[in-house]
């Protein structure tokens, strides 16, 4: 029986909600970087409640595929040598309103 490898990222990052609205959800597109400033993971992530004027320090775990090379990679590098970045795409508000971050301009008619 072939033996399994399990790798695992975790973050632990702070999100500080500045509108006077509570959040809902909050999700987004996490990018991982080598000391080259290659990147070598993407992903999304999601965070629950906020209210307004407050902070939530969430974490999440991703499992890294040790079969895919840049993922391979970044379960023998040293954290030093990584950097992380963070895309919000979509805040829900607790009054059901929300926005979102365009991938595209809109279709002029």
């Amino acid at each position: 029986r072939q033996p399994t490898l399990s790798y695992a990222l975790k973050m632990v990052f702070t999100m500080v909600n500045t509108s006077p609205k509570d959040i809902a959800s909050v999700s987004g597109i996490m990018r991982i970087y080598d000391k080259e400033n290659t990147v070598r993971f993407v992903t999304s992530f999601e965070a629950g409640k906020i209210a307004a004027g407050k902070q939530l320090r969430t974490s999440n775990t991703w499992e890294l595929n040790p079969y895919l090379a840049d993922q391979q990679m970044l379960s023998r590098a040293k954290v030093s040598g990584l950097k992380a970045s963070f895309e919000i795409t979509s805040v829900i508000f607790a009054d059901k309103s929300s926005i979102s971050l365009q991938d595209r301009l809109p279709e002029l008619h």
